[in-house]
């Protein structure tokens, strides 16, 4: 055989072996409860902290425990899975339940005049593997910033610090239960100059079916 005809035959059988080895289309994580089972959408969910919530900028760090966000699924297709946040609490040890910082307590809200929640909370097969972001907005409108509102008693002191667009987490898989983790910086939006210029938040918060009085955890596969 001449070796263009080998050569020839290797090419073949190249082309033949491609052909029988299945694409498999990139699946968006998918939110499970029980182990296996796809959660239905509009089904509710709760994220709880696991460990401090931490607010931090260059003269003080605000320290929240417990923090609790509340919504419901609103797509768990397997091509983009999506939480709508609807309620956010965020709590500490000082006074009234105040979260504390270096300079007193401060009560932290998501500012729901403007720019409050809704939060979209959202992870598609078009990112990166284990990847989701977090945004202004209900999921089926358009972004709009994040805002986060410092109220602090002792001195008289308010913060307002500002997200223009998403910041993006990671999340833990099963057999690990759903934990969320995000690490975004926020621009100073209102403030005197006792507010720093940006501001840091750090969370991690575990997902878990609203189903009973002691929710049960949920997991991503």
């Amino acid at each position: 055989m001449s070796n263009r005809s080998v050569l020839l035959s290797v090419a073949l059988c190249a082309l033949a072996v491609v052909a029988v080895i299945p694409v498999s289309a990139s699946a968006a994580p998918q939110l499970t409860y029980p182990t296996g089972t796809r959660l239905a959408a509009e089904s509710k969910v709760t994220g709880t902290n696991v460990g401090s919530v931490k607010f931090t900028t260059s003269s003080f760090t605000a320290d929240c425990n417990p923090v609790v966000l509340t919504g419901s699924l609103a797509s768990n297709s397997g091509t983009a899975m999506e939480l709508s946040v609807t309620s956010a609490s965020f709590t500490g040890t000082g006074s009234g339940g105040d979260c504390t910082s270096g300079l007193g307590d401060v009560r932290i809200t998501s500012n729901p005049a403007t720019n409050g929640l809704p939060w979209c909370i959202r992870a598609t097969s078009g990112m990166s593997p284990d990847e989701f972001r977090i945004r202004g907005n209900s999921c089926t409108n358009a972004v709009r910033p994040l805002r986060f509102v410092l109220d602090f008693t002792s001195p008289v002191l308010e913060c307002i610090y500002e997200k223009i667009g998403e910041i993006a987490g990671s999340f833990t898989t099963e057999p690990e239960d759903a934990r969320l983790s995000i690490s975004g910086s926020f621009e100073k939006l209102e403030g005197g100059f006792l507010c720093p210029t940006t501001m840091s938040l750090d969370m991690t918060v575990t997902l878990e079916a609203d189903t009973s009085s002691s929710s049960d955890p949920m997991y991503i596969s």
